[in-house]
């Protein structure tokens, strides 16, 4: 009876034994492939992000490379117009000095024919 039962229980527990091997293979498998799939999306997540922050830092460089011109434009505008308020200033005073010059010549010879008078 006992080797009866040996002969019929070694058998079923090999085979149950080879089963639950099978079954926590293929546990195992669907475990790593999630676990793959999982590590392959954090990548692509972590270069996408990446990506989007040194496209971020392109477009901050680009935009104060422009900010930068548009102030040394402006300084320029500036100093353009200075120099044309400085050149007009001259012109006024030169044609000041002029017309102060003839109001004293005018002046001195009303001076002079109303002595003579």
């Amino acid at each position: 009876l006992q080797n009866d039962l040996f002969q019929e229980i070694i058998p079923s527990m090999r085979l149950e034994d080879s089963k639950s091997d099978k079954i926590e293979g293929g546990v195992v498998r669907r475990f790593e492939n999630v676990a793959g799939i999982a590590a392959r999306q954090f990548h692509q997540e972590a270069a996408a992000r990446r990506a989007s922050v040194e496209f971020v830092k392109k477009q901050l460089q680009t935009a104060r490379e422009q900010e930068h011109r548009r102030g040394d434009d402006v300084l320029e505008i500036i100093k353009e117009l200075r120099a044309q308020v400085q050149r007009e200033r001259l012109q006024r005073q030169a044609e000041d000095k002029s017309i102060l010059d003839e109001i004293i010549r005018a002046t001195v010879a009303m001076k002079r024919a109303m002595l003579s008078a």
